[in-house]
């Protein structure tokens, strides 16, 4: 889609060199834990200890290269509520790059990569909804609740 090709556009063209991206989902979010798919819930404490965890993998393994030298890093996530609970505990340093300062890990809020509005199965229950369509729609949605 869209932010594919936006994506491999910067990636390509703009900055030849080449970059590693990282991706992660969310922590556990309140609808997660409820079952419910979409809608904009804040983190559980699970989501809470996700969050601190990446934040101490960022520090120590995306924003470091071999070594202790810093490697340039940006932080990009949706707007939603779920996302920036859980990317509040990256540290922001600002560092020393080949003579260069830079603001590490660089906050960055894009709305187009928030999720796809589910329509009339937004904040529905995993297991209450008896819609057309929505034996498809719930099996999806279990298996990556399931991965939080």
């Amino acid at each position: 889609g869209f932010l594919r090709m936006r994506i491999a556009q910067f990636l390509s063209t703009i900055h030849t060199e080449t970059h590693t991206v990282y991706l992660t989902r969310h922590g556990q979010s309140e609808y997660n834990k409820l079952g419910k798919i979409g809608g904009n819930s804040g983190v559980t404490d699970n989501g809470l200890e996700y969050a601190k965890r990446l934040a101490d993998y960022a520090a120590n393994t995306i924003c470091k290269e071999s070594g202790d030298s810093p490697n340039k890093a940006r932080l990009w996530t949706s707007s939603l509520r779920r996302t920036n609970e859980t990317a509040q505990f990256i540290e922001h340093p600002e560092v020393d790059v080949d003579g260069d300062s830079w603001l590490q890990m660089s906050h960055r809020v894009y709305r187009n990569l928030d999720e796809i509005f589910a329509g009339e199965y937004e904040v529905a229950s995993l297991t209450s909804t008896s819609s057309p369509g929505w034996t498809r729609w719930s099996t999806s949605w279990k298996a990556i609740a399931n991965l939080c």
